[in-house]
């Protein structure tokens, strides 16, 4: 799309880079951006992964969305995080209660299937 991304730290060869949650995920980045990531890194560090709530809807879909790109990739995601995995994404933040699980958790599926229901770039890998 002609955009640039600047790539705030990376290996001398050229095929490891490290990025903050915020530089990805905060901004108004796409699938296209998260697939060129993906094509010219065989490796993307990722520090400060935050929980996610639905306040930071968002976010939350960016971060679905580059994982997923950087999975259908080959490229090697590692992420240092606020909280396991399973733990990232939470309830609470406001409205949309139809995607929270009554447990405090989001129902990752909704999410994306709501995100594709309003024309967004995400996909579902079976």
């Amino acid at each position: 799309f002609g955009r640039q991304l600047s790539v705030p730290l990376s290996s001398p060869c050229g095929c490891v880079a490290r990025f903050t949650f915020q530089d990805l995920c905060a901004r108004p980045l796409g699938a296209a951006d998260y697939i060129a990531l993906a094509q010219n890194f065989n490796t993307i560090f990722i520090s400060g992964v935050p929980r996610m709530s639905l306040a930071v809807r968002d976010q939350a879909r960016r971060f679905i969305t580059l994982v997923d790109e950087a999975y259908n990739h080959g490229c090697v995601l590692v992420c240092s995080a606020e909280a396991p995995p399973d733990e990232l994404f939470t309830g609470g933040g406001g409205a949309g209660g139809d995607l929270d699980d009554g447990a405090g958790l989001i129902d990752l599926e909704s999410l994306q299937f709501e995100g594709e229901a309003e024309g967004a770039r995400l996909r579902r890998n079976v």
